[in-house]
């Protein structure tokens, strides 16, 4: 499996390309997802599927006003999802948000961990990524039974 961080733009592109929609992701078993947007982006996929996993929060280290962190409920969801991935059969692992570097990048670089994926590989394959500390804090507190 390989884990790459995308921008929305090359998200998005990649599904109108390849024609993976709605009504058609799930018979994809090679693909899972990670879309995390904001609430000034709009999700390519309109629901979850069991291969699609659609979040919203803001790329801040503290919730300021109406903008808001990853929370321990996303965190963990997040978790839920990378748990149900049958390694098997997914080839790619694709995280988005609007840039590709700090919030994809922080569940990006946990999902490599998590599977025990090669750290050299996935620094070439994602060179832009600069992780958000408070995703890859709340993330590993979760899996370290901090929270």
């Amino acid at each position: 499996m390989k884990v790459l961080v995308l921008s929305q733009r090359q998200f998005d592109k990649i599904m109108v390309d390849n024609n993976v929609n709605d009504n058609n992701v799930e018979k994809n078993a090679k693909i899972a997802l990670i879309s995390i947007t904001s609430g000034f982006d709009k999700h390519y996929f309109r629901i979850n599927h069991k291969n699609v996993l659609n979040l919203e929060f803001d790329d801040i280290e503290e919730d300021i006003g109406k903008y808001k962190t990853m929370s321990t409920e996303q965190g963990q969801q997040i978790i839920s999802f990378l748990e149900s991935i049958d390694k098997s059969s997914v080839v790619y692992l694709l995280v988005h948000c609007a840039a590709g570097i700090s919030r994809s990048g922080a569940v990006g670089t946990f999902a490599n961990d998590y599977f025990k994926l090669d750290n050299d590989v996935f620094k070439r394959d994602n060179p832009h990524i600069h992780p958000n500390g408070n995703v890859m804090r709340v993330l590993n507190n979760i899996i370290n039974g901090r929270q």
